[in-house]
């Protein structure tokens, strides 16, 4: 059970082009053990799929190892 002063604290680490970019990013992310989270600048119930602005998250104690992954991967394309 969590405390009221255990707060989890999430930063932005990529601003994906759409929703495709945002599901293979997550993937990776989570494939390599860290969590990800999304958000769109528009709710699904009025766009399904988010044309652009999606930002991906990561706990803030994961960003740098997150945003080295993304680096190598866009590396090695």
């Amino acid at each position: 059970m969590s405390r009221p002063d255990d707060k989890r604290v999430v930063v932005a680490i990529h601003l994906c082009a759409d929703e495709a970019e945002a599901t293979v990013i997550t993937a990776l992310l989570r494939d390599r053990g860290i969590e990800c989270f999304q958000r769109s600048w528009l709710p699904n119930s009025v766009f399904p799929m988010a044309a652009g602005g999606v930002t991906l998250y990561v706990d803030e104690s994961a960003a740098e190892n997150a945003i080295r992954l993304l680096e190598d991967a866009q590396g090695a394309s």
